[in-house]
């Protein structure tokens, strides 16, 4: 009657372990799975932020290579802008003042009053815009046209104040030696122009 008593005991006790055993599994095997829910969730979660961020990152790259493409074509349109027109300022002063100081006139051309008045005229337009545009040129060639201009000046006032107009050989010099250096500029803003729109120069 014992043995029969301790026997269900101990089936009523084992069926109990086995209970709790199958309810321990039961709530982690839960825990577990509301865990990765979480963790699968916070994944998704930081993976979604990540893309945001790389999307608005990318944006904000795009936007400032496209700013800068945009100043930087700037900046091109502005130099290309300025060689070409100091270059024809600089035929034209130079052009000016030789028919300035030209020992011959024909009939018909205009006195030499005028014809200082339109060389004048252009070196003040060419010295106006270079000093307002060097920033555009090359150190070095910025230094070759100053120079030019102010030798272009002096043979200007030489002439018209200095009375060197009967002294054929002076101003004859003066002018060769411009005519010398106009054409040397020149050649340098053709070939910086042609650099910068990626057309070689023909080499001399």
């Amino acid at each position: 009657m014992q043995n029969e008593m301790l026997t269900q005991i101990l089936v009523a006790f084992g069926a109990s372990s086995v209970a709790l055993a199958v309810m321990a599994w039961l709530a982690k095997s839960l825990v577990s799975h509301l865990l990765d829910k979480d963790v699968e969730k916070h994944r998704l979660a930081l993976q979604s932020e990540n893309e945001r961020m790389l999307t608005l990152h990318k944006a904000e790259l795009d936007r400032a290579s496209e700013e800068h493409r945009i100043r930087f074509g700037q900046l091109h349109a502005k130099v290309f802008v300025t060689i070409a027109r100091l270059y024809r300022l600089i035929v034209q002063a130079h052009r000016s003042v030789q028919n300035y100081v030209k020992p011959f006139v024909m009939s018909g051309e205009p006195s030499e009053e005028d014809r200082g008045k339109k060389a004048a005229d252009c070196l003040n337009a060419l010295q106006e815009f270079f000093q307002e545009h060097e920033i555009y040129l090359e150190q070095e060639l910025a230094e070759q046209v100053d120079k030019f201009i102010c030798e272009l000046g002096d043979a200007f006032i030489d002439f018209q104040h200095r009375n060197l107009k009967g002294d054929v050989l002076v101003w004859k010099a003066v002018m060769d030696k411009m005519k010398a250096e106009v054409v040397e500029i020149k050649k340098r803003l053709r070939d910086s122009f042609r650099e910068k729109i990626g057309v070689k120069s023909k080499a001399a």
